[in-house]
């Protein structure tokens, strides 16, 4: 980049640079400051993706032992009410 003519070209040159110098550096601080948290949402991100498979999983067990609770009560259920009506004649027996 060239300096533009004028009465003082070096004093012009040196505070352009230094401007220039000051930005860069502003953006460069900017853009490590939004490399970080980019780095940081990314890792949220990935907690709360590997936080919710968990919850799933654990929710899924849940449901399963749940079912399975009610599925041997209903067997247990039927088990009972059938042995009733044999006892009382009212059902088929083996």
């Amino acid at each position: 980049m060239s300096c533009p003519a004028s009465s003082r070209p070096d004093r012009f040159c040196s505070q352009t640079k230094y401007h220039l110098k000051i930005e860069v550096q502003r953006r460069s601080l900017e853009i490590r400051k939004l490399k970080k948290l980019v780095l940081d949402l990314e890792r949220k991100l990935e907690r709360l993706q590997h936080g919710s498979t968990r919850e799933q999983h654990h929710d899924l067990g849940t449901r399963l032992r749940d079912s399975d609770r009610d599925l041997v009560a209903q067997c247990e259920q039927d088990i009972e009410t059938q042995l009733e009506d044999c006892k009382q004649g009212t059902g088929t027996c083996c």
